[in-house]
């Protein structure tokens, strides 16, 4: 009885230290458009749909553009995407799962959060820009 204890103490301790938090601080590197697409990411992790493809999370955000607070902002495109989708999963932000594959041996990459979606909202509500955008999300 007690083995079995100590062994679900070392799984919940294994995975409160690999439990990412994610904090303004880490934000403040990201470009508009990496949390943008990082809000897209939070809003599919919301619904349940996770992991998120590419151009699941394009269709995600771009209702939400008009929300963002900022003069000048043209809607990312394809690449931007991509561009934003790989800076992300190089940092400890995104884990990109490629997994799925076509019917011609392809990759079909998904994508899903290192980290709880509060704590992704929580960190990009700080951006006065997204903070509309987070509020929606959010409902």
């Amino acid at each position: 009885m007690e083995h079995r204890q100590n062994h679900r103490d070392a799984i919940l301790l294994n995975c409160l230290l690999h439990t990412r938090y994610m904090d303004e601080t880490e934000i403040e590197s990201l470009s508009l458009t990496e949390r943008i697409v990082l809000l897209g990411i939070a809003d599919g992790s919301l619904e349940d749909e996770t992991p998120v493809a590419s151009w699941e999370i394009r269709d995600r955000f771009d209702p939400l553009l008009a929300e963002i607070d900022a003069d000048v902002l043209s809607k990312p495109g394809e690449q931007d995407v991509m561009r934003a989708l790989n800076t992300l999963a190089g940092e400890p932000f995104v884990h990109e799962n490629t997994t799925d594959r076509s019917p011609s041996g392809k990759g079909r990459p998904k994508y899903e959060l290192e980290t709880e979606p509060e704590a992704v909202l929580d960190a990009v509500e700080t951006d006065d820009r997204l903070a509309g955008v987070v509020d929606v999300v959010r409902d």
